[in-house]
């Protein structure tokens, strides 16, 4: 009996339990509904809304790809088309000087915006020296990368003292090992920048980054701003017509590389000889700046003030030795602890070069040297007194003491040495007080020391 009552019971809730879940199904319903409803309309997540923002976004970069002319797999003409249609009516459809000038300007906005946004152009940057120029140097093209290596090697190879040292002593398989080591330099700084995509803007963009981080893979002077010149160039044509663009882009990246302390680079005149161009890059960044930026711009910079001071004084042009020799001495007085060692050895090499014997006195020696030019003899301090000397003898002493020290305040190495104080920035040419913070603290403390000790108080 027990049993068929369970039996019964069992039965019962089989058939009758489920009406009383019906609620509970129709509550899990209408909440499952809702959750599917929102992620198709979220934004972030939604099927229906998350293939909308990808349609969206495609069709930004495509047309962004359009005006910039660099759409892939499309025939020349069409880029250009895209380029006109890019400029619009402000810009005349690209017809024109004007409208020619609308398209560059174009290019150099989009160049900027898309290199903001391009990690594998900032990485080529960050590890790869060598990449980062073959895509500058491409012009957004692969036989232009292809001609930025081969450019890359020739540089090189010239500016390699091992090479030119194996050249002079005829040494065949040392020469033939140099040109195998930068040649493999070469292709390999191809094939990295190949790997991240040549692209007109990208290749825009690579000329600021290369600079910003010293332009290590260029090298100094002439052939480096050679290489410059031919990416420029291929960025943006030889042409008249495009003559603004690459003035814009020669003066950008000639303010990146002074900031970065290459002053042989610094310059954005292309109508000066390679002495007076990197002069031009120093005057424009500064002694500090090239003191403490890359090696090759110190040599470069070193070498070209030396050589226009040597060849100042060998035509007894004082105005130029004076100018040379301010440049030199604030190149030495930029010096710092946090100068690198390297730099500092240039730096010392290049004024020993020039004639400097002490390093402590170097705007006095050039004063000394340049002053000298005159012919007038630099007078000579009297004899020092013997052990036991009259009265008058004393006296005579230190009249001619006096006389000494006229003669040499008079003279013009002491002239040329205030007017290198001053054009180096050590020292005001009208107050003769200190302009450099070191030398004006150094001036006082001597000066609080002797108040200290009083008037009458002996060394």
């Amino acid at each position: 009996m027990p049993e068929d009552l369970v039996i019964t019971l069992i039965k019962l809730i089989a058939y009758v339990g489920p009406f009383f879940l019906i609620p509970a199904m129709f509550k899990f319903a209408g909440g499952a509904f809702a959750n599917i409803a929102g992620m198709a309309n979220n934004k972030s997540r939604g099927l229906f809304d998350r293939s909308k923002k990808y349609r969206a976004q495609k069709m930004g970069e495509n047309w962004t790809a359009t005006k910039a002319g660099e759409k892939k797999f499309r025939p020349q003409a069409f880029n250009k088309l895209g380029e006109r249609m890019g400029v619009g009516a402000s810009g005349r459809f690209g017809f024109g000087r004007q409208g020619r000038a609308a398209v560059q300007t174009q290019r150099r906005n989009l160049a900027a915006e898309r290199a903001a946004k391009d990690e594998e152009l900032k990485q080529l940057g960050l590890a790869s020296d060598d990449g980062i120029a073959v895509m500058f140097g491409s012009g957004g093209t692969d036989a232009g990368a292809r001609a930025a290596s081969d450019d890359l090697y020739n540089s090189w190879l010239a500016d390699d003292a091992e090479y030119r040292h194996a050249q002079d002593n005829g040494d065949q398989a040392g020469m033939r090992a140099r040109e195998a080591h930068f040649r493999d330099r070469a292709d390999q700084a191809y094939r990295e920048a190949k790997a991240v995509g040549f692209t007109r803007s990208r290749a825009q963009a690579a000329g600021s980054i290369m600079m910003q981080n010293k332009a290590r893979a260029i090298v100094g002077g002439a052939a480096g701003r050679e290489f410059l010149q031919r990416g420029l160039e291929r960025l943006h044509g030889d042409g008249m017509d495009n003559a603004a663009a690459t003035e814009e882009t020669r003066q950008a990246m000639a303010f990146f590389a002074r900031g970065s302390g290459r002053a042989d680079l610094g310059t954005p005149r292309d109508d000066l000889d390679d002495r007076q161009a990197t002069i031009d890059g120093f005057d424009r960044a500064g002694a500090s700046a090239v003191a403490h930026g890359h090696t090759t711009g110190v040599e470069s910079t070193s070498r070209a003030l030396v050589a226009e001071y040597q060849e100042a004084m060998d035509l007894g042009d004082e105005t130029r030795a004076v100018e040379a020799a301010s440049k030199l001495t604030a190149l030495r007085n930029a010096m710092t602890q946090q100068t690198p060692e390297e730099n500092k050895a240039i730096i010392f090499e290049a004024l020993r070069d020039a004639g400097v014997t002490h390093m402590d006195s170097v705007d006095s020696e050039f004063g000394t040297m340049i002053g000298g030019l005159q012919g007038v003899p630099v007078p000579q301090p009297p004899a020092p007194l013997g052990p036991s000397y009259t009265e008058a003898e004393k006296q005579q002493h230190e009249y001619d003491t006096r006389v000494y020290q006229e003669a040499l305040a008079a003279h013009p190495s002491q002239t040329m040495t205030r007017v290198i104080r001053g054009r180096a920035g050590l020292f005001d040419q009208g107050t003769g007080r200190p302009t450099d913070p070191a030398l004006l603290a150094a001036q006082q403390q001597g000066q609080q020391q002797g108040q200290q000790q009083g008037p009458g108080a002996g060394p």
